[in-house]
């Protein structure tokens, strides 16, 4: 639980972190795709909701949680995943 709880915790700060370097390009290349940008915005904010589940599912079963990191893993190794996701009006 101890493990999962520090994943929530760097999910977050990493959501923060990649949404304020997003936000208006302050920290991206000029000609960065904002549809691209939109799609890792998009694919990051699963993270934190993730990664919690994971230690909830910690209190219950510890293999099952440790398949859904390896699930997690290819969610965000993926590439081209995020292009699959549905977009937000």
């Amino acid at each position: 639980v101890v493990f999962s709880g520090t994943f929530v915790a760097l999910a977050c700060v990493f959501n923060l972190l990649w949404r304020y370097a997003a936000g208006h390009n302050r920290l991206l290349a000029r000609d960065a795709d904002p549809v691209q940008v939109g799609n890792i915005s998009r694919q990051y904010a699963f993270g934190p909701l993730l990664y919690l589940a994971c230690c909830l599912l910690a209190l219950v079963s510890v293999p099952a949680m440790l398949v859904l990191y390896v699930l997690i893993a290819l969610f965000f190794a993926l590439p081209g995943l995020a292009l699959r996701l549905p977009r937000r009006a």
